[in-house]
């Protein structure tokens, strides 16, 4: 260790430390990475899997090419399968996970067509700049009792659907476009819109009412060697931000002997979250 790491003051998690070397595209990647009409969407979806897949689920689909990456269905799996426990519904459906560029250009072009241009943006992203293209969020929908979609209602912020709102922060998702700040998002609100961000992240979110964009915007305040710490109902958690390098190649501060994440942000850097109860 040179003598120049050796004078850093780091916390106690860091005081057994490595380097990880990661690419510096990796920024655009990951589940915090911020997707909005400044920032495009670099990937067409990572580790994605079909929601089919899961022959035990509590909820229906549109059709069985609705996808999402494997660590969002997981969580949402273990959320919906609460509320299956208290609630006894089966009404939930995802209406759409994954979206391609393709698809989302069909979608802006007759949208806009339908209202203009103007009106239009305000309800779907440009293609290139979907959220859906991630594979990390999904739209959620009421499906009819006769399963051929012709009884699908909109999914609204009411009882007992209001449980998913006020609890998804526990499985890692947050409400991307909550109402009032659509000058923040830049974007009408949207009650059945979820974003995947992981446990850590999602409940300091809720905590504090903040939007994506604003709390990528916060945590690039803290290092690794002033952390932002995070205490949730399941253990605590320190988080930090490094700045991505303009070479092909970033390091990383990251603990040796705890567990830990790294996550792009899609504007400049990645974002470590590690796990303090190991």
């Amino acid at each position: 260790e040179s003598s120049e790491e050796s004078s850093l003051s780091l916390p106690d998690y860091l005081q057994k430390h490595e380097y990880q070397i990661v690419d510096t595209d990796d920024q655009h990647f990951g589940e915090l990475i911020l997707v909005n009409k400044e920032h495009a969407c670099v990937g067409n979806g990572t580790m994605l899997r079909s929601l089919m897949d899961n022959d035990d689920r509590h909820y229906a689909l549109t059709d069985k090419t609705v996808s999402l990456n494997q660590e969002v269905i997981a969580d949402f799996d273990r959320m919906m399968d609460d509320f299956y426990a208290i609630y006894g519904d089966t009404d939930i459906m995802v209406a759409c996970g994954f979206r391609s560029q393709e698809v989302q250009a069909g979608l802006y072009r007759r949208e806009a067509e339908s209202v203009g241009e103007e009106e239009a943006a305000l309800w779907v992203a440009p293609p290139g700049y979907s959220e859906h293209q991630t594979g990390y969020a999904f739209d959620l929908n009421l499906a009819g009792h006769y399963g051929d979609g012709s009884g699908n209602i909109s999914y609204e912020n009411v009882p007992p659907y209001s449980w998913i709102n006020e609890n998804c922060s526990r499985y890692g998702f947050i409400l991307r476009y909550p109402e009032g700040r659509e000058d923040v998002t830049g974007f009408h609100a949207e009650s059945w819109h979820f974003r995947y961000v992981g446990y850590a992240s999602a409940c300091l979110m809720a905590e504090y009412s903040m939007t994506l964009e604003e709390y990528l915007s916060f945590v690039r305040r803290y290092t690794a060697e002033d952390p932002l710490v995070v205490f949730t109902d399941n253990g605590s958690y320190a988080l930090y931000y490094t700045e991505a390098t303009e070479y092909a190649h970033t390091s990383v501060l990251v603990p040796s002997d705890y567990s830990y994440t790294i996550s792009g942000d899609n504007a400049g850097g990645f974002i470590v979250t590690v796990s303090l109860d190991n």
